[in-house]
Parts: C-alpha cells; sequence; structure tokens
C-alpha cells in the first residue's frame, strides 16, 4: 500500500463502489481530479464541482456544489452518496489497479477511466518436443473467486505457434469486472483438433492482493505424447 500524492489523483476516475454498496449498472459515475485543484463528478444526471487537496495521504474537498436536474430515484441517491463520500475525504490508498478513498459508509474505490490491465502470460512446457501442426495455445485470466462455481473468464487468447516454447501473451483485462477482493489466476491449455494435450494444474494470481500482471504458466501432459 502507498499513500499518494495529489499528481497522483490528477485525473479522469471511475468510481467502482461507494460505501461497500457498488455503484448502479450502466451509469457509472465519473469524478476527475485537476491540476489546478478542482474536483469535477458526475453520475449521469448533475454536474458536480468543487476544489480539493492532498494533506498527509489524506482527500480534504470544498463543500461541493451541484446542478439540480431531477432524475429517477435511485439514481439521484447514489449522487447523494457520491457527494457526501467526496465530502467526507479520507485516507488514500492504493491498492493496484484501485484507489480506495476513506473508509466505511462514504468510502470510495476508483480506478482510471478506461483502464485496461494488461496481464503478460508466457506459457511454457518441460518437454523436449515441437507442438504437431495445427496445435492451438490458449491463455486465459479468470475470477475463481467462488469455490462452488465455475471460473468466470475475463480474458483470453489463443495462438497457433511454430516455434518452441515459451509462447507470449498480452491479455487485457476491464478491471470493472472484478473488485480488489477478487482471486483472479492465469490459465492455458493446449489443444489439437479438439484434443487437449497440455493444461495447467496449479493456480496462477494475478493482478489483484499483490500479485503479478507478468507470469509463467507452465502445461503439464493431459494425454500421450502425440
Amino acid at each position: 500500500m502507498s499513500e499518494l500524492e495529489r499528481p497522483s489523483l490528477v485525473g479522469r476516475w471511475q468510481v467502482e463502489d461507494i460505501g461497500g454498496a457498488g455503484v448502479l449498472d450502466g451509469g457509472v459515475p465519473i469524478v476527475e481530479f485537476g491540476t489546478d485543484g478542482s474536483l469535477v463528478a458526475s453520475t449521469g444526471l448533475n454536474r458536480i464541482r468543487g476544489t480539493y487537496e492532498v494533506a498527509g495521504g489524506a482527500l480534504l474537498t470544498s463543500p461541493l456544489a451541484t446542478t439540480r436536474m431531477a432524475g429517477p430515484p435511485a439514481v439521484m441517491h447514489q449522487e447523494q452518496r457520491l457527494v457526501a463520500a467526496l465530502e467526507a475525504g479520507g485516507p488514500i490508498v492504493e491498492r493496484a489497479p484501485f484507489v480506495h478513498i476513506g473508509d466505511g459508509a462514504t468510502s470510495l474505490r476508483l480506478i482510471r477511466a478506461g483502464q485496461e490491465i494488461v496481464v503478460r502470460v508466457d506459457v511454457l512446457y518441460r518437454e523436449r518436443m515441437m507442438l504437431p501442426a495445427g496445435a492451438v495455445v490458449t491463455a486465459r485470466v479468470s475470477d475463481v473467486s467462488r469455490m462452488d462455481a465455475a471460473a468466470i473468464v475475463l480474458a483470453e487468447a489463443t495462438m497457433t505457434p511454430t516455434t518452441a516454447p515459451p509462447y507470449g501473451f498480452e491479455l487485457a483485462v476491464d478491471p470493472s469486472r472484478f473488485d480488489d477482493r477478487a482471486q483472479l489466476s492465469a490459465s492455458a491449455r493446449i489443444e489439437v483438433d479438439g484434443e487437449l494435450l497440455f493444461v495447467s494444474d496449479t493456480m496462477c494470481p494475478v493482478i489483484t492482493n499483490g500479485a503479478p500482471t507478468e507470469v509463467e504458466v507452465t502445461v503439464v501432459r493431459a494425454g500421450p505424447t502425440p
């Protein structure tokens, strides 16, 4: 964890969570911190304005002003929660790729708007052999948080290799599809004509809980040598 100073907050941020209750689908709030100390935010209904500073690793804001358009009760309630959270401010903590501000009912979890997290996966096997013609290598990043449910694939890519391993992939993961409490893992498999030849059989944590974004995934034989 690291404290962020004001230059690190500068820019446009997507609000992923307010007070531990998430945000509404289809209208993700946005907060923008200016280089001049200006603060502008929106939930898609009204525009929120004020000023901010960072002192001692904590966010401090002025009282915020909003335009006064009416809208659906749920959207207006979310807007009120966002204003309250921004005005409450609090300690700024980074748990990559997220930034957390404050705690409790007025906490915020932010991620830079439009940011995708690129995970580099190198797939290899230990056998001294070349893959047969037509072999397909697949790499994935999945959310494996729920032990009682199938993994949720967050990113996937394939290739038909013509060289020896390792086989490198860059997988772009959308951070809006998970939170920083999730358990994410990279995995890989190699198939020929739908027949599984190699598969990874161990967890390979990525992104969350301090895990890296560059990993090696070793696959093991799933059947006889082709």
